[in-house]
């Protein structure tokens, strides 16, 4: 196309525009013996240019139009609106079909995870000690119930995946903080330990402090230990240990025979346990160790995790908010193990504590 034949397109255009607007001109009426003032060249040139833009050579003004990018959908509400009709229209379309399909994963997913909870509650609701239930699922919080099956089960995600719940997920006799009410103190088959150590001259973690508690969390065992060696860090803000406190302590050797005989023969419970055992210099049988970061149930969406948020996650509750305390630790730990006792010894093809006292 040659220019002159570009430039009388192009007046062809501005004509047809142009007598569309004047449609809308006022007639000349009676009283009114001139027209109105042609508008100005640039004026008639602004709104001219302004429909060309638009692209719309109708008869309506330029205010009528909505700007060009509301007339899109983004990608992400045509989905939406894709999954909205879906549930809506019942037909054989290709995309229709498609996505029919994802929802039917979705419903198989959600049905999947309700089962997996029925029978965690099943099991946990089976899990006895002394003829009560030491373990029970808050079914009330995660359960997934009627029409808010998707709700719940996303709530119970949203619990695993935080540190802290903001309820506890299960229920126990023992706490970290007190032994189970109306049982005595007794040296028990099953034993907890925690130690706290410091830093000593060779680069030695050595034995500040010991305790062990009973299956109903009681106090066997709880005293500072003074190292044999020089203290180069007593890390106080983690064991709570200071040069005041291991003055007048007794020595490791005045109190490892006492430890020990607690200790011998019995199943130890304990939270990565191998270091309590340098510490101790004592290894007992592989068949005697519970180490609760070797048990799948009490991991993080997967992961090992430390005692402190192991126990606000299973147990609901806070401990090491400061300096440890290795009597809540060991009761802690022991709480830990009680909830998975039924199942673990089970794996292990071990009896559990209702059953070593039956032999006993």
């Amino acid at each position: 196309m040659s220019r002159l034949d570009k430039e009388n397109d192009f007046f062809g255009i501005c004509k047809t525009i142009s007598g569309n607007l004047n449609k809308n001109k006022p007639s000349v009426q009676a009283g009114h013996p001139h027209p109105e003032p042609i508008a100005s060249f640039q004026t008639r040139k602004k709104e001219i240019m302004q429909h060309i833009t638009l692209g719309n050579h109708s008869s309506t003004t330029p205010q009528e139009h909505k700007p060009v990018h509301s007339r899109f959908k983004t990608r992400t509400q045509a989905q939406e609106e894709k999954v909205r009709n879906a549930i809506l229209i019942d037909d054989d379309s290709e995309d229709n079909v498609e996505t029919q399909k994802e929802l039917e994963k979705l419903k198989e997913k959600h049905a999947r995870q309700k089962e997996n909870l029925e029978k965690m509650h099943r099991h946990l609701t089976n899990s006895v000690v002394s003829g009560k239930r030491i373990a029970v699922l808050d079914l009330e919080e995660i359960s997934p119930q009627g029409n808010g099956e998707v709700n719940k089960v996303q709530k119970l995600n949203s619990m695993q995946s935080n540190i802290v719940p903001t309820k506890s997920v299960f229920k126990s006799e023992l706490t970290p903080y007190k032994p189970v009410k109306g049982t005595k103190k007794e040296l028990t088959p099953i034993v907890a330990i925690d130690c706290e150590m410091v830093n000593c001259e060779g680069n030695i973690h050595a034995l500040a402090r010991c305790s062990i508690v009973d299956y109903n969390g009681h106090v066997l065992f709880d005293q500072i230990i003074k190292p044999k060696w020089r203290v180069t860090n007593y890390l106080t803000w983690v064991s709570g240990i200071t040069p005041a406190k291991l003055k007048n302590a007794g020595t490791y050797d005045h109190h490892i025979g006492e430890i020990l005989d607690i200790l011998k023969n019995r199943i130890i419970i304990g939270h990565s346990i191998k270091n309590d055992f340098d510490a101790l210099n004592f290894y007992p049988d592989k068949k005697y160790v519970r180490d609760l970061v070797q048990y799948k149930g009490l991991k993080v969406n997967g992961k090992v995790v430390g005692l402190k948020i192991m126990t606000e996650k299973f147990l609901g509750m806070h401990i090491q908010d400061g300096q440890h305390n290795s009597v809540e630790d060991a009761r802690a730990t022991m709480a830990l193990y009680r909830m998975v006792e039924k199942t673990w010894e089970d794996q292990l093809k071990s009896p559990t504590y209702d059953s070593l006292l039956k032999k006993s």
